[in-house]
């Protein structure tokens, strides 16, 4: 397991405050947001995208908490990144890296950019790509990580094997020796890690509603054995 990554020192003081509400009141309900007002499933060339419109400013936080993996430098991509709330939070958190929002929807990007200009102090960017497809965007191994936070993981009952192995094996590509691949959906999560040209799970957890057949798929498109949390969990070679 991958502890102690958040000092919460770190973070603007006005972003802790917000971390604190959220945290105490749940004055945002995220998930029920998220699911009835701000979200819709669109099929682009075959491919389901999970498009949103509204995000908390403190979802990484809320998500990962200190399971997050500690020091990351260099170049983060936050895949699927919506008006870039994520995007900020993540590069508070990591100030050595570089960090890179990158969505579908032109109109997302554009809002993301009005926030960037309330944040000057962060190290962002933004830019318009197809998140499954990140190894068109991306030379092979210059990331250090990828989140992909509340997009691939609810959808994947709607991709086939095939579909998700191609999505992921685009990602990998992208991502250098050691570099990390955050997937979350509502408050479930998964952490792998690449070593030696292989994705290795290191964190994982699971909330009520998981559908049981589809995440397994997910480590299988990774070459991984699924056995559930990460209690017993055993790598095996790439299928």
């Amino acid at each position: 397991m991958i502890t102690g990554a958040y000092d919460l020192d770190r973070l603007p003081k006005k972003l802790r405050i917000e971390m604190d509400l959220y945290i105490r009141d749940r004055i945002l309900d995220h998930r029920n947001d998220i699911h009835k007002n701000a979200s819709e499933v669109v099929s682009i060339h075959g491919l389901p995208y999970w498009i949103m419109d509204i995000t908390s400013p403190t979802r990484v936080y809320h998500t990962f908490g200190d399971r997050l993996p500690k020091g990351i430098k260099g170049a983060i991509v936050d895949a699927g990144c919506s008006c870039g709330h994520t995007t900020t939070e993540i590069s508070h958190l990591y100030p050595e890296a570089s960090v890179i929002g990158v969505d579908i929807s032109g109109e997302s990007i554009a809002e993301a950019y009005n926030l960037k200009r309330t944040n000057t102090n962060t190290r962002t960017e933004f830019r318009v790509g197809d998140i499954y497809r990140l190894s068109e965007q991306f030379d092979a191994e210059l990331l250090s990580a990828v989140f992909m936070m509340n997009n691939l993981r609810l959808v994947l009952p709607r991709m086939s094997d095939e579909q998700l192995k191609d999505v992921l094996d685009s990602t990998v590509l992208t991502l250098r020796e050691e570099g990390y691949l955050l997937i979350s959906g509502g408050e479930s999560f998964d952490i792998f890690q690449k070593e030696h040209g292989r994705m290795i799970p290191r964190d994982n957890r699971k909330s009520i509603g998981d559908d049981e057949r589809t995440i397994p798929a997910l480590y299988k498109a990774l070459g991984c054995e699924y056995e559930g949390l990460m209690d017993i969990l055993k790598t095996c070679d790439k299928l």
